[in-house]
Parts: C-alpha cells; sequence; structure tokens
C-alpha cells in the first residue's frame, strides 16, 4: 500500500473531495506531484505540508483533508481497500475478509508458520527479548514500507537471507489468510456475542458526559435542543462532541462490531430466525433489552450497514430479512417521497410516508445530505437538494404545467436559491421526468392527462413518419402532418410543444435548434440544415423570389408562424441582397459583374462623404450618376451588411472611412476651398493613381460642375458626343 502513488491512492477512495481529486489527478498529469509514493509522503515529517500546498489548485483546507485520510489509513492499514499495486496483493485476489489491522507480534506470527528457518526464530526472538525489535506487530512491520527489510536486518544474527524470508512469509500468509488477528469478540454458551461486555467496554472508553450524551441522543431518541439543556450547552456543541465520540468509538471498536455481526447472522441462519424480539434476544445473548437495543443503534450511527445482517425497524422487533437494504437504497427512497412530498414538510408525517427506513435514517438523510433545517417538527429550508430535484419538487407542489418563472419563483421560495432563467431552462428541458407543454410551460409527465400508452402511440407514429422521409422536421409539421385529423382522441391540451417534449425524453430521437426533431440514427450533417442556411439556399437557388414563397419552399419541413425571423435572416446573409420590398436575389446574380457591386459600393461611400445622408436621398445621387441598379432597397440592402457604415432612425453615415476615403476626402476639401477640381486630380494622382482618382471624381457630386469640358476642336463632332456621354 505504501509504495501506491498518491493519485492512485486518492482514487481508492469516493468520499474525497472533488477540488481535491482533480488538484491531485493534475499534479501528477504535470509530474509535478512532490512525493512519488504515499510512504515517501508519510516519510517526509512536517514539511510535507507545505510542498503539498505548491500543487496548483490545492489550498490548506485540502491538504489537511489528504493528510488527514493519509495518516488515519497508514494507522489502521486497510488491506480490503487495496486492489491492485501491492506486493501482498494479486490482481485477482478476493481481499474482503482480509482484517483491516493485524495486531500479532512477530514471534506469535512465525509460531504460526509450518516451515521457519530456526535461525529466523531465534534473531527474533532474541530482539524481542532484549526490545530491540523495531517492529512490535506484523502490522507495524507491513506499515514501514520499502525499509522495512532494511530494519529488519539491524536485529543481531539477522541478515539479509533471513529478512527477505520473513518479508515473504508475510506476504505468503496474507495472500493465503493465514495471519488471525487475535479476536476481542467472546461468544457466550449459546454461540451469540457477549454484547453487555462489548458495551461496558465501548462506555468505559467514553467520560461521563460523552455517555449521557450518547443515551440521550440514540437510546432515548432526543433532540439537539433536548440534549443541549440536559447538558447545559450548545446544540452545536453537542453536535461536536456526539462527533468526536463516535469517531473515536468507530475506531476503535468498528471492527469488534462487525466481527459481532458476523457471529450474530451465523446464529439466526442457523436457528432460522427470521423475526425475534429484543426480549428473546436479550436472553440468548445474555444482555437486558436496553443494551442490546443501544446495541443496534450505534451500528446504525456508526453507519456500519452494507453488510449488516439485522435491522432494528422499531424498537419492539429484530427483523432479518433476506436482502437487507443498504443506505444508497433508503436515500433513494427518501429522496423520491421529497419530491411527491407536500411543502413544507410536516416531519412525523413525511416519515410515515416513507416506508421500509428507520426514522433515525431518515432524520440524518434530511439534516446531513440536505441540510434541512427543522423547527417546531417542520421542515422549513431545504437548500443541498440538486437543481433537478428542486425543479421537479416545484412542479410536484402544485400538480400542474407552471411557467418558467413560477418555476424559478417557487425555487426560491422553497429553497432560498436564487437561480438564472437560462438555468431553469436547462435544467427542465432536459429532465426526463418533465416535459414542455405550452410556450415557456412545463410539467411533470404524472400531472398529464396522458396515459403511458398514449405516448408511446405518439412517439411511435412520429418515428415512423421520420423513417419514411429520412429528414428532420418540425414539430410543427409533424403535428399537422399526423394529428391535426384526428385531435378529437387525443387530450384537449394536445399540441405540438408536447411534441417536441415527448421526443426530447426519448433516446430514439434527437431534438435541434427550431424544434426540428429527427432520428438518433441520422447523419446529421446531412438531414438537418438550420433555418439560417436552408433560407439562404432557398435565395441563392430560386432568386429573385418573395418573402412569402420562401415561406412556402420551407413548409414541408418547417411551418413559421411569420416572416420576421426571415428578414431578420437576410438581412445579415452577405450573399443576399434585397431587390424590392419583400423580394430578395443572390448579389453575384442581381449584378452583372463584380466591378458593377464595387463601383455602387464605392459611390455610397464617397456620397456619405459629404456627411448622414438617408436612402432616398442617396437613391437620387446614384440616379444622377447613371447607377440604374441603386434602388432604395438595394442601397439598404449593402449599406446594412457594411461594417464602416451605421444607420440611426433611417439616416446613413460612414463612421469607419478606410485610409484611401480618409486620403481622399482630405485632399476634396482643401480643393473645394480653393474651387480647383485640376488640384484635386493632380494631387490625387499623385496619392492613389489616375485609375482610382477617376472613380473618385467620376462618383463625388460636389465636383459635377468641374468635369472635363468638351473640346473646341471636337464641338458638334461625333467625339464630343461620346465624351459627353462618359463626362471625363
Amino acid at each position: 500500500m505504501f509504495d501506491l502513488s498518491l493519485k492512485d491512492f486518492v482514487e481508492l477512495y469516493d468520499t474525497v473531495s472533488v477540488r481535491l481529486h482533480n488538484a491531485i489527478r493534475f499534479g501528477a498529469s504535470e509530474d509535478r506531484l512532490p512525493y512519488p509514493s504515499l510512504g515517501a509522503y508519510l516519510a517526509a515529517g512536517p514539511e510535507r505540508i507545505e510542498r503539498m500546498l505548491r500543487l496548483p489548485s490545492l489550498g490548506r483546507k485540502s491538504v489537511d483533508e489528504f493528510d488527514e485520510l493519509a495518516t488515519r489509513v497508514a494507522a489502521e492499514f486497510h488491506f480490503e481497500t487495496i486492489r491492485y499495486g501491492s506486493a501482498c496483493h494479486t490482481p485477482h485476489a478476493d481481499t474482503s475478509d482480509i482484517s483491516a489491522l493485524f495486531d500479532i507480534a512477530l514471534d506469535t506470527f512465525l509460531d504460526q508458520q509450518p516451515i521457519v528457518s530456526p535461525r529466523l526464530v531465534r534473531a527474533v526472538r532474541a530482539g524481542i527479548d532484549s526490545g530491540e525489535c523495531p517492529f512490535p506487530t506484523v502490522s507495524a512491520y507491513l506499515r514501514a514500507g520499502s525499509k522495512r527489510i532494511a530494519q529488519l536486518c539491524k536485529l543481531p544474527n539477522l541478515g539479509a537471507t533471513s529478512a527477505q524470508e520473513f518479508d515473504a512469509l508475510v506476504h505468503d500468509a496474507l495472500r493465503n489468510r493465514a495471519i488471525f488477528p487475535p479476536s476481542r469478540l467472546a461468544l457466550n454458551a449459546a454461540g451469540f456475542p457477549d454484547l453487555e461486555g462489548l458495551m461496558n467496554e465501548v462506555f468505559d472508553a467514553l467520560d461521563e458526559r460523552q455517555t449521557k450524551l450518547l443515551l440521550d441522543r440514540i437510546e432515548s431518541e432526543e433532540t439537539l435542543d433536548g440534549t443541549a439543556r440536559h447538558l447545559g450547552v450548545t446544540r452545536e456543541r453537542v453536535r461536536q462532541i456526539e462527533r468526536k465520540a463516535i469517531d473515536e468509538l468507530v475506531k476503535r471498536f468498528g471492527q469488534a462490531f462487525l466481527q459481532a455481526l458476523a457471529a450474530i447472522d451465523t446464529q439466526c441462519r442457523q436457528r432460522r430466525l427470521r423475526e425475534i424480539t429484543l426480549q428473546a434476544f436479550a436472553a440468548l445473548v445474555g444482555c437486558d433489552v436496553m443494551t442490546c437495543g443501544l446495541y443496534f443503534r450505534l451500528l446504525k450511527k456508526f453507519g456500519i450497514d452494507e453488510t449488516q445482517p439485522l435491522a432494528l425497524c422499531d424498537r419492539t422487533h429484530l427483523y432479518r430479512p433476506s436482502e437487507f437494504a443498504s443506505s444508497k437504497m433508503w436515500d433513494e427512497c427518501v429522496d423520491a417521497a421529497l419530491i411527491d412530498a407536500s411543502w413544507p414538510l410536516v416531519l412525523n408525517d413525511f416519515v410515515a410516508h416513507v416506508q421500509n427506513v428507520p426514522r433515525f435514517h431518515i432524520e440524518r438523510c434530511l439534516c446531513e445530505q440536505h441540510q434541512a433545517i427543522i423547527v417546531d417538527g417542520v421542515i422549513t429550508e431545504q437548500p443541498r437538494m440538486s437543481v433537478h430535484k428542486m425543479c421537479l419538487h416545484v412542479l410536484a407542489s402544485t400538480r400542474r404545467p407552471m411557467h418558467l418563472t413560477e418555476i424559478q419563483a417557487g425555487v426560491f421560495r422553497y429553497f432560498a436559491i436564487d437561480l438564472d432563467l437560462h438555468h431553469v431552462t436547462r435544467t427542465v428541458g432536459y429532465h426526463n421526468d418533465i416535459t414542455i407543454c405550452a410556450p415557456g410551460t412545463y410539467a411533470r409527465y404524472v400531472d398529464l392527462s396522458y396515459t403511458s400508452e398514449c405516448i408511446e402511440e405518439v412517439r411511435d407514429r412520429m418515428h415512423g413518419e421520420l423513417t419514411a422521409r429520412q429528414v428532420f422536421l418540425s414539430s410543427k409539421v409533424l403535428f399537422e402532418r399526423l394529428f391535426a385529423t384526428d385531435l378529437a382522441t387525443y387530450p384537449e391540451s394536445f399540441n405540438h410543444y408536447l411534441l417536441l417534449g415527448f421526443a426530447q425524453s426519448d433516446a430514439r430521437f434527437v431534438v435541434k435548434r427550431g424544434n426540428m426533431i429527427g432520428l438518433a440514427g441520422f447523419d446529421i450533417a446531412k438531414t438537418y440544415i438550420s433555418l439560417e442556411d436552408e433560407v439562404r439556399n432557398i435565395v441563392l437557388e430560386r432568386g429573385p423570389i418573395d418573402v412569402a414563397d420562401i415561406v412556402k419552399h420551407m413548409a414541408d419541413t418547417r411551418k413559421l408562424c411569420n416572416d420576421t425571423g426571415v428578414r431578420l435572416i437576410l438581412a445579415k446573409s452577405p450573399e443576399v441582397i434585397q431587390v424590392g420590398r419583400r423580394t430578395y436575389d443572390s448579389l453575384h446574380r442581381f449584378f452583372a459583374d463584380r466591378d458593377e457591386y464595387d463601383a455602387l459600393a464605392l459611390a455610397l461611400r464617397v456620397a456619405l462623404l459629404a456627411g448622414t445622408k438617408s436612402d432616398y436621398a442617396l437613391t437620387e445621387e446614384m440616379a444622377a450618376l447613371g447607377l440604374g441598379k441603386a434602388s432604395i432597397e438595394v442601397i439598404g440592402s449593402i449599406l446594412a451588411a457594411a461594417d464602416d457604415v451605421t444607420q440611426a432612425n433611417g439616416m446613413y453615415c460612414l463612421s469607419a472611412p478606410s485610409a484611401e476615403l480618409q486620403g481622399y476626402q482630405a485632399i476634396a476639401l482643401a480643393s473645394l476651398t480653393d474651387g480647383g477640381v485640376e488640384r484635386l486630380r493632380r494631387e490625387a494622382d499623385a496619392a492613389f493613381g489616375s485609375e482610382l482618382t477617376a472613380r473618385f471624381i467620376r462618383f463625388d457630386r460636389r465636383f459635377a460642375a468641374h468635369r472635363v469640358p468638351p473640346q473646341e476642336n471636337t464641338a458638334g463632332s461625333e467625339l464630343h458626343s461620346i465624351l459627353a456621354d462618359f463626362e471625363f
């Protein structure tokens, strides 16, 4: 065990905190653990705490938790927790019956072995007699880890060969279960354990206040407040004393209790006892009823119930059922009863509602696992219930469909937890016991007026349709196609939202955005198309097309309530342009070539250099420039998709002009001041080149009066007419 790495050691225990487990695992993956094994950690002394604190995400509390666990396990040496990695085990060895601690002297152990060298026996006995033996027990020898053989060799007349012989004997005895620790359990003439003697040892280990407290809390079932009044301390102090006393008793007497259980179970099986009163049982074991009852209640208080064959179901009878319910099954019964119970919870009524679970376990589960606050026999708060169970409990408290905001308010009212609405949505949306039944409204399946057969019939019809179509379909399309003609056969509240909820709770279906339902076996990449992609593809393939026609083309797979969403999608698509009031087309199909689009885009930006303008003003300017395709819709579509243009109240402005536009604007403003287009042309040619300068001046309305004048020698000629048309 002491050769285990820190990571393997922590993973043996389910009770360690998540933070400690993750920090140790991360440190192992990054090779940053300061100690290679548990033995190296324990041998490091006090400095080990500071070195462990250097690990990322590992605070003082987690390091103390690890140190307490390592120290306790090293002291008790629980062999049953070790599966692999220890020299005293084989991977397939059944270690469930190996004793937890071997308090047996080395010479006594050697006496039990059939074959052992005389030299080893003499050396060990001489070392024990002289007080030089470093190991008082076999368990102390095993706890020494890799250094045990070297320490054993320090005995006089005991060499390495004899030390290795002793080590091999210990490991063979462990494998063959030939080590028998001295038993603390005495049996009476009837073969039952001497419970009275064992209980006397238990109470002898306690002081007077601890004894009185345990008798109050366990035997008399006194509350914390009542015990606090009897002892004259606070209820928190009672809890501290009780926890400390029980931890000490479990450490010292837990093994004896388990052995007593085994002996009791053996005798009950031999006598075929299924039910026996406490009085009759007390006669068999030779102790009074109070001690017997307290003994079994202590077993429950200690949490020794996973392998316990007997259960004290009430104060009168002892039952030994064929299958004893573990504490995990009891916890599940308590959780199920919590969900169905009416709020606020009256403790006595709740205990009566939970069947086959002892009262003390119910109270412990409520207080420790759920941190329930009980005032005057009424549970007023229960903050540690999971969010799934909280939402389910709120729905169960009304037994009717509830809106998300109502569920959120109910969780805050009952559990004092203020959940975000998005958190509530995700929780109830993926809960197998909850289904959506209206917009933003959810209900438990058990509260719906639908039988399980009806729900399965609806799911089977959806499955058949999707199998035949082999595509994702919206819940609205499925509802109208499959159920619109026979709605009278279903409850009045039947709608397409319930189809969505039924599909979410069935592993055969997959639900995607837009309330689209498909089958789990579909190739998602081929069968599911998002609404955005489908709308854009229709325009690119069939444009120019009206919004109403787009909705009609999608009616086979989707059913949209309005066209607003379609228009928003098209407005954000750079490949689509609006060419009419409700008509859209592909950008590349609408413009003859890319140069035509670039010319219009540049003309709009040059026009906005003069200041903020409306789409009507821009339309007039583009028409004056001879750009015939620049309608109000086209201009609005181009500018809406532009990153350097902002719109507010129907007015457009150039918010982030390019460096070329900024340079041209500076030259143009200076030229306007002097009134010279020749200066503009000269400086712009030097800055941008003649081609780009010509395009700037061509689209700049501020210089319309300074176009290139017609030449005198060509007046009235054909060349003059051509130049006039081009305005160059």
